[in-house]
């Protein structure tokens, strides 16, 4: 696994150690992370930020991995997601803009076909 994932990263392999057997740990300083852009876009809480962190989002994190410590991240991230949105859908139709609102709830609903108040919405 180790040499499949040097293989993957190339020139950047370097950034791989294993200081266990079992374990991996990958460098990512000067390098830009979207999980991490994604997390600091929602802390800064504007609108804008905001765009920006829904501009980021790609979908359940690590979406086929099964290991127990991602489990709580993507719920998290997710949730954070939907959130950001109904933020965004509410502060358009404060402005009026109501088709913008309509594709931030189209948005929401997409990514969470179960969530009534969404639908409602």
């Amino acid at each position: 696994m180790r040499h499949d994932l040097r293989r993957a990263l190339g020139p950047e392999s370097c950034r791989l150690a294993c200081e266990t057997p079992r374990t991996l740990r990958l460098d990512i300083s000067g390098v830009d992370v979207d999980a991490l852009l994604f997390d600091a876009a929602l802390a800064r809480g504007d609108s804008e930020s905001l765009k920006t962190a829904v501009g980021l989002y790609r979908g359940a994190l690590l979406e086929d991995c099964a290991e127990e410590w991602v489990v709580d991240e993507r719920r998290h991230r997710e949730q954070a997601y939907l959130i950001a949105l109904e933020a965004l859908a509410s502060e358009a139709a404060m402005r009026g803009e109501h088709a913008a609102a309509v594709g931030y709830l189209h948005q929401a609903i997409e990514a969470d076909l179960y969530r009534e108040d969404l639908l409602r919405a």
